[in-house]
């Protein structure tokens, strides 16, 4: 249904910079908002924040399943979070820092996520998940990538003639 849209709020390009002590009045989002109305109005979903949840609040990439569209997947700073219910409720299925989500186009319920390492955050890393069951549970692949240490960012991409090859690249 092209009348329904999902926007994630925030900008998480600039964590881990403090552009709120530079003057900025924010960066930090509210979570995500819905329109059924191809944009005309919007209005909050289940998964909101305050602007006092700082960086936990950014929202990087939003998924529909194709097949199932009250299924929805939304990654950022603090995890994944899913839900099952076109956006009303949602779950937190991961906990890792996630920067970017492919999904397969052979099969949607396969989906690769990627995350990033902010030496300020010991908890996160660079990495590549794996989900076979649109994100009900992740894998965490074996890469031979770095998590914690010279690699800050991992960002994937399907081939587009085989969908069983995963490109990376980090920085």
């Amino acid at each position: 249904n092209t009348d329904v849209l999902y926007l994630a709020t925030g900008d998480i390009n600039y964590v881990a910079f403090n552009t709120i002590g530079a003057g900025r009045y924010y960066q930090f989002g509210m979570g995500i908002l819905k329109s059924t109305d191809g944009g005309q109005t919007w209005d909050t979903t289940g998964l909101s924040f305050n602007l006092t949840d700082g960086e936990s609040s950014l929202i990087r990439k939003i998924v529909v399943n194709p097949d199932s569209s009250n299924q929805i997947l939304a990654a950022g700073i603090d995890s994944i979070y899913k839900s099952n219910d076109a956006g009303v409720s949602w779950a937190q299925v991961s906990t890792e820092m996630i920067i970017d989500l492919d999904v397969n186009p052979m099969n949607s319920n396969v989906m690769y996520a990627s995350g990033f390492h902010n030496p300020s955050v010991s908890a996160s890393k660079a990495l590549i998940m794996k989900t076979t069951d649109f994100g009900a549970t992740w894998t965490v692949l074996s890469t031979g990538i770095p998590s914690q240490s010279s690699v800050l960012r991992v960002e994937t991409a399907i081939a587009p003639s085989d969908s069983n090859y995963i490109y990376a690249i980090t920085c």
